[in-house]
């Protein structure tokens, strides 16, 4: 469960460190011309934070005893056979 949590998070944070956000724009001036590798680094820098971030948050909710939970355990009884007869 927590291992699904994860990985949606991390990959929710490598779509997010796709888009560069408003800061990362205001920090490159008009005339000067980030390189390629730079950008990389940057983007892969910033990937690493929000993934460290969320590993922390989710392990924040497991101490409080939090879990995720899944789509079965929300079913109530013997709808997966009625379902299954469908």
């Amino acid at each position: 469960m927590i291992r699904q949590a994860l990985i949606t998070f991390a990959i929710f944070g490598m779509l997010a460190a796709c888009a560069p956000t408003e800061t990362e724009m205001a920090t490159v001036s008009e005339t000067e011309t980030p390189t390629r590798e730079t950008q990389t680094r940057d983007r892969e820098q910033a990937a690493a934070d929000r993934r460290a971030a969320i590993e922390d948050r989710i392990a924040s909710l497991a101490a409080r005893g939090i879990r995720e939970i899944s789509w079965e355990e929300l079913l109530p009884e013997g709808e997966e056979e009625r379902l299954a007869q469908l």
